[in-house]
């Protein structure tokens, strides 16, 4: 039983990963799509030195700003499923012996 608690604990560990680094690139994308629609492409590429506001603000102006709530769904939704996979992955790799 350890042995599957194990290999199912790596398996959703990567598939979390995957979400991160996956999620990461998708949500990078629908940020500076936001903010090039709304500043510029100029703008959208300096926005990259703030990065964390970039993730943060993009979204929540395009639901408040837009009425479009896809971005703000889709950005967070995938932080939060790619979480409960890592937390997931670390209940099942715990030792229970």
């Amino acid at each position: 039983m350890s042995k599957i608690r194990e290999i199912l604990g790596t398996l959703s560990l990567i598939i979390a990963i995957l979400i991160y680094v996956v999620g990461g690139i998708f949500t990078l994308i629908i940020c500076l799509t936001i903010v090039r629609a709304v500043f510029g492409q100029v703008v959208s590429y300096l926005s990259l030195l703030v990065f964390p506001a970039l993730l943060v603000l993009a979204p929540w102006y395009a639901f408040l700003a837009w009425g479009n709530y896809h971005p703000l769904v889709v950005v967070y939704g995938i932080w939060i499923i790619a979480s409960i996979f890592y937390s997931l992955s670390k209940w099942l790799k715990r030792n229970w012996e």
